[in-house]
This record gives structure tokens, C-alpha cells and sequence, in this order.
């Protein structure tokens, strides 16, 4: 009993020191502001997408905010996907993120997650789905 209590205790803290990676818009943007959502592939560091992401901002004129949800051994974890992009919205609307256009993507498993763990419980405003 007590080593199954002690892993559960211990799962939860390594749960809570998890921060989602956060990009707010470039300073020249002037256009709507805009924000994506976005899962990592299974054991991908969700730093990995940082260059390609900021290369997505770079190329558009809307004031994209970029949320990219950070889970343990980097790996998405469907019972807690849900909570985690959560999270990640909050953190971004602390920041200064003011729009409710959400567009939601992924790769690989972070892709299939956000497709039934995204859209059934988020999509009832602007917004879609970006998978790869």
C-alpha cells in the first residue's frame, strides 16, 4: 500500500512542475490577435517546436499568441490533456492573451490527441485543427 501511495504522491508532484512553453506575438504584429494550441509527438521535448513555431509567427501578421502545453517525460497524457491545455490558456490570458479565436494542432500522437481530447470538449467558437 504504501509504495503505490508514495508513487501516486510523487506522479502528482512531478504532474505539478510541469509549465507550458508560451510565445507571446512579435512586436511588430499589429493584426487580430490569434492563438494556437499546440501537442507534442510522443517524447519530443516541447521546446523542439519552438524554432518551427516562431517561424510560424514570424510569417503572419496576426498577433499570434503560441501555448504548447508541457507534460512529464514529454509525452501527452489523454486523462490529463484536457486540464493541461487548460492550463495553458490560463497561463497565456495572465500574460496578456485576449482573444477567444483558438486554433488547436499536433504532431504525431500530440495530433490525434488534440482531434478527440481538444475538439469534443473546446470548439464551440472560432477556430480548427492543425495536425501533422
Amino acid at each position: 500500500m504504501f509504495p503505490l501511495l508514495f508513487s501516486w504522491l510523487l506522479s502528482a508532484v512531478v504532474l505539478a512542475q510541469e509549465q507550458p512553453t508560451i510565445l507571446q506575438p512579435l512586436p511588430q504584429q499589429q493584426g487580430q490577435q490569434i492563438a494556437l494550441i499546440w501537442l507534442q509527438g510522443n517524447s519530443i521535448p516541447a521546446e523542439a517546436y519552438v524554432p518551427p513555431l516562431s517561424q510560424v509567427q514570424a510569417a503572419t501578421d496576426f498577433q499570434l499568441w503560441v501555448g504548447i502545453p508541457s507534460f512529464p517525460n514529454d509525452s501527452p497524457n489523454l486523462s490529463i490533456v484536457g486540464k493541461e491545455i487548460d492550463a495553458t490558456l490560463s497561463a497565456m490570458e495572465d500574460m496578456g492573451m485576449s482573444t477567444d479565436i483558438v486554433f488547436y494542432g499536433g504532431h504525431s500522437e500530440g495530433g490525434a490527441f488534440i482531434q478527440v481530447k481538444g475538439g469534443r470538449e473546446r470548439f464551440a467558437g472560432q477556430g480548427g485543427y492543425i495536425c501533422k
